[in-house]
């Protein structure tokens, strides 16, 4: 599991510390899959200074405090009914 662990910066990027305390910064949320229950929910994260072949999916949770997930959410709210509470 990951901790999240927050920054201020002129960019409001927030890192993603796992086990081994590597930082990866998330570069946006691009994609979703899941619903309509949160706990169904996955975002596929895109992650600073790697490509596609690199990108994970992400549960709610994980997902749930950061920014990038708001802008997304921001894009796509109205297409899909299943993100419509969150």
């Amino acid at each position: 599991m990951r901790e999240l662990k927050g920054r201020s910066s002129e960019e409001e990027m927030i890192h993603m510390t796992g086990v081994d305390q590597e930082e990866y910064v998330v570069e946006s949320i691009i994609a979703h899959r899941g619903g309509p229950r949160k706990k169904s929910l996955e975002f596929q994260v895109r992650w600073l200074g790697y490509g596609p072949e690199d990108d994970t999916w992400e549960s709610y949770d994980n997902v749930k405090a950061l920014e990038a997930l708001d802008k997304y959410l921001e894009a796509v709210k109205d297409s899909d009914d299943a993100l419509k509470s969150l």
